[in-house]
């Protein structure tokens, strides 16, 4: 049940405590829109709760993964977040939806944990025009911490990428063109981010692309795909 509620820069709050688990924390982070007024919250719970008649839950937990090298974690690559962004848009405009509220929710795994701020966080600055210091501090609510993501390098790893950082690369890459939902080619994204396909990125659209390889010839090594 919902312990208390506060408001802060057009935001609501809820710490939001299940019966018999503790720590647990929603989040509602939108006002400014009529049509998701109040509707769309965040939450990290310990146990799977069931929908009611004014409340659906969902997860992405197990639904988008992140493919990991060795003790990389995430974050989750541009595909996952448009997917993601096009869920929340489906269930806000959903006409059975309509007068419930939509709790994104999280479990204890602390890496799933913060793919799934990321995706909160990404949506809150593509879509309700959050700057990714409000995003970020709507998710840190409370005591709420996340860890931070690392690279994929065998070893300990000495740079650390916060969710913080994230927000401001998102809010960047759209305030230079770099990404626009409105003309994402997902298919495309999803087709050369495989190894076998490339593993090819744009890191400025047309004009810088990163990519694996290359090799003196095409080969699979190890399990991994080499690339002329």
């Amino acid at each position: 049940a919902p312990r208390r509620g506060l408001e802060k820069e057009g935001v609501t709050l809820m710490a939001f405590e299940p019966a018999g688990k503790t720590n647990a924390r929603v989040v509602t982070f939108e006002k400014s829109q009529p049509a998701r007024a109040d509707r769309l919250c965040f939450a990290i719970l310990y146990s799977r709760p069931k929908s009611a008649s004014n409340v659906h839950y969902f997860s992405i937990d197990n639904e988008l993964e992140y493919e990991n090298f060795y003790a990389d974690f995430g974050p989750l690559n541009l595909a996952m977040v448009y997917r993601y962004c096009c869920k929340i848009n489906k269930k806000l405009k959903s006409i059975t939806m309509l007068r419930k509220k939509i709790v994104h929710f999280t479990g204890s795994d602390q890496r799933k944990q913060a793919n799934a701020a990321f995706l909160v966080g990404c949506y809150m600055v593509i879509y309700l025009g959050r700057t990714p210091e409000e995003a970020y501090r709507i998710l840190i609510f409370g005591e709420t911490s996340y860890i931070p993501f690392r690279d994929a390098a065998y070893g300990s790893c000495n740079f650390y990428i916060t969710l913080l950082d994230c927000f401001h690369a998102v809010k960047k890459a759209m305030q230079y063109g770099f990404l626009n939902f409105n003309s994402f080619n997902l298919d495309e994204y999803e087709h050369y981010e495989k190894a076998e396909n490339g593993d090819l990125n744009w890191i400025i659209p047309d004009r810088f692309i990163a990519f694996c390889g290359p090799h003196s010839r095409a080969r699979l090594e190890s399990g991994y795909h080499q690339h002329s």
